[in-house]
C-alpha cells in the first residue's frame, strides 16, 4: 500500500489494521494506568505504584542500559514496553516474597491472549518479543529476557527507595530490597543496585 507523507509517496510495509483493533488495544493499555501492583498493595504502601508506572521506569532503564549490556536497544525497549501488558486482563500476580518463591504461575492463557492481541494488530513480531520476555520462567532463558527480568527487579528497588523518601519505614520495604539482591546478578546492574543501597544507607540525596 502507498500513502502520501510530507509530499512524498511512501510504501507502507504492513497493511492497515482495523481501527477498532487499535481502539481496543489502547483501552487495554489504559487499564494499566489504574491497576495497582499487588506487592505494594499487600505491603500497604501509600499510593501503590501502578503497572504503567512500573513499566515506565523499566522502559527508561532498558533504553539507557541496553548499550551497557551489549544488547539491541530497540528490541530490549520494545520488550520492556509490553512485558506486563497482559496484566490489564490477568492482574498482577505475586510470585515471590523477599528471597522466597511463593507460587507458580502458568503463562499459557496469558500467552494465547497476547498472541491474539498482536495478531489483531498485524504485528506478530511483537508477540515473539513479548513471548521471549516470559521465558525466564522456564528452561528457554535468553539474555534479553534475563536482562529485562533483572532490570525489573532494579526498578522494584527504586520504587522501594522512593517510598522510604516519603517516610515509609525501612522495615516495610526490606523484603523488596532482599528480592532485588537475590535476583540481580549482571555486574553493571548489581553496581547500580549497590550504589542505590549506599544512597539508602547514607540518608542523603
Amino acid at each position: 500500500m502507498k500513502v502520501i507523507a510530507y509530499g512524498k509517496i511512501v510504501k507502507m510495509k504492513t497493511k492497515l489494521v482495523n481501527p477498532k483493533r487499535i481502539v481496543d488495544f489502547m483501552i487495554l493499555a489504559g487499564k494499566l494506568k489504574w491497576l495497582k501492583r499487588t506487592g505494594w498493595i499487600n505491603a500497604k504502601m501509600p499510593d501503590p505504584e501502578t503497572v504503567a508506572e512500573h513499566t515506565f521506569r523499566v522502559t527508561i532503564l532498558s533504553r539507557i542500559l541496553a548499550p551497557l549490556l551489549g544488547l539491541d536497544v530497540e528490541k530490549l525497549t520494545i520488550m520492556a514496553i509490553f512485558h506486563d501488558f497482559a496484566e490489564g486482563i490477568f492482574g498482577d500476580p505475586i510470585l515471590e516474597s523477599g528471597r522466597r518463591k511463593v507460587r507458580e504461575y502458568s503463562w499459557k492463557d496469558e500467552s494465547k491472549f497476547m498472541e491474539k492481541v498482536f495478531k489483531d494488530l498485524n504485528m506478530p513480531n511483537l508477540y515473539l518479543e513479548w513471548k521471549e520476555n516470559i521465558l525466564e520462567n522456564g528452561p528457554q532463558q535468553t539474555i534479553y529476557s534475563d536482562s529485562l527480568y533483572q532490570i525489573g527487579k532494579l526498578a522494584n528497588a527504586w520504587q522501594a527507595f522512593e517510598y522510604e523518601l516519603r517516610g515509609v519505614p525501612k522495615e516495610k520495604t526490606n523484603e523488596f530490597w532482599e528480592n532485588s539482591l537475590e535476583h540481580i546478578k549482571i555486574p553493571v546492574l548489581r553496581k547500580i543496585l549497590n550504589s542505590l543501597i549506599q544512597l539508602r544507607g547514607s540518608g542523603k540525596i
